[in-house]
């Protein structure tokens, strides 16, 4: 009876010892576990879709009835009222280069005398001009460096007007009054010799001029929208045209226009009526249009629907857009960059652990802001002492972790 209370208690003993030394094992497991880390960058991505398309417009144009050479008084994408002097018409080349040059010594000549004006007002700030002349000077080597000429004779004319300007405010140089007796000479002498312009052309309705006259303004029309279905939409898309005739231009009459896409049905899930997004033409300077989605149209057994976008922005680059590819990019999403291996629980709320300095391991909350497949977009949440930030390392399969454990 003695012997065998004797085994029973060896029999306990060995398996508390046993017991013991598995979780001594555990312990030291995790201790010595060689962790991965990776550090939280921040990171943003866009959900965005590339495709082709057309724009619609309302447009107008207008015939060239009168033989001369043109010299336009507006530039496309300028908005241009009823009856607005469009353009003048001359016999011979000479008189049509006296015509701008009488428009570019006008502008200087006003220049000039505003800064002259401004003689002993005392209210220039240098540090403000200073500063504009910067900012134009910059525009300037960046219009260069990208070889886009839209502009520039504009931003040229606007850092010559400030080193003027800013002349006059340090009272260097001599006064203007030469410089602008020798324009209004100038100017006199080059009217005299232009006389009157064999004719005057002027706009037959309101709206935004454009001297691009490509031959699709009669085919693609806002009621095509109201006509609209897929047999149709590939029809504009591959349909060719050339002008018929010499124009002025064309007369943009609406400043709502559409750009229309054929979308792959397994693609529309975000495309909702009147939902805002952003159409990138692929411009050299950058450029993006503000858009929303004005209709979408489906089609029975088909597997593609027709989306229009509504667009109100207009400038010379748009007004020469017909048939074009097109990036479309409904939002953008920002946020720190976590990879899904890392994500774990604790108490049901999801989170990271992050090995800090001291070899302690913390858990960090967060809440995903996008799934990115093999990653996410995060932000941390709670205290200020607990929330995820840049440059954390966020331990990567650290699901036997626990929050305040040192690692050795």
């Amino acid at each position: 009876m003695k012997s065998e209370s004797v085994r029973r208690r060896l029999a306990i003993g060995l398996c508390g010892l046993l017991l013991l030394s598995y979780v001594g094992y555990q312990v030291a497991r995790l201790n010595s576990k060689s962790f991965e880390t990776q550090t939280a960058e921040y990171d943003t991505v866009s959900e965005t879709i590339r495709t082709e398309g057309f724009a619609l417009r309302d447009e107008l144009t207008i015939p060239l009835m009168t033989e001369g050479v043109l010299v336009y008084n507006y530039d496309s994408g300028d908005k241009v009222g009823v009856t607005s002097v469009l353009a003048y018409s001359y016999d011979s080349e000479e008189a049509a280069q006296n015509r701008q040059r009488i428009d570019d010594i006008s502008a200087e000549l006003k220049n000039l005398q505003t800064i002259q004006d401004m003689q002993g007002s005392g209210s220039s700030n240098l540090e403000l001009l200073s500063n504009q002349i910067h900012e134009k000077a910059n525009t300037l080597i960046d219009l260069t460096d990208t070889g886009i000429t839209e502009g520039l004779s504009a931003v040229k004319e606007d850092l010559t007007f400030l080193f003027n300007k800013k002349q006059v405010a340090l009272k260097e140089g001599d006064s203007f009054e030469k410089r602008i007796t020798y324009l209004e000479n100038q100017l006199a002498y080059l009217e005299e010799s232009v006389g009157e312009a064999a004719r005057t052309l002027k706009t037959p309705a309101e709206g935004y001029f454009s001297k691009v006259v490509d031959g699709y303004e009669n085919l693609y029309t806002f009621d095509r929208l109201d006509e609209m279905s897929l047999e149709l939409f590939d029809e504009l898309s591959s349909i060719e045209t050339q002008r018929q005739g010499d124009y002025i231009g064309k007369i943009v009459k609406n400043q709502n226009w559409y750009f229309v896409v054929a979308i792959d049905n397994k693609d529309m899930e975000p495309f909702y009526q009147n939902t805002n997004a952003v159409l990138d033409f692929g411009f050299a300077s950058g450029k993006t249009v503000e858009a929303q989605i004005d209709r979408i149209l489906t089609f029975d057994d088909e597997d593609r629907s027709v989306v229009a976008f509504c667009c109100k922005d207009i400038d010379e680059d748009l007004l020469g857009i017909r048939r074009q590819s097109v990036d479309i990019t409904f939002r953008t999403y920002s946020g720190l960059k976590v990879s899904r291996e890392a994500l774990c629980y604790e108490q049901s709320i999801i989170g990271v652990y992050v090995l800090e300095r001291d070899a302690i391991v913390r858990f960090k909350p967060i809440s995903i802001i996008r799934n990115q497949g093999s990653y996410v977009l995060c932000q941390g949440i709670g205290e200020d002492n607990n929330c995820l930030k840049r440059f954390d390392e966020v331990i990567i399969n650290g699901g036997d972790l626990e929050d305040g454990q040192k690692i050795k």
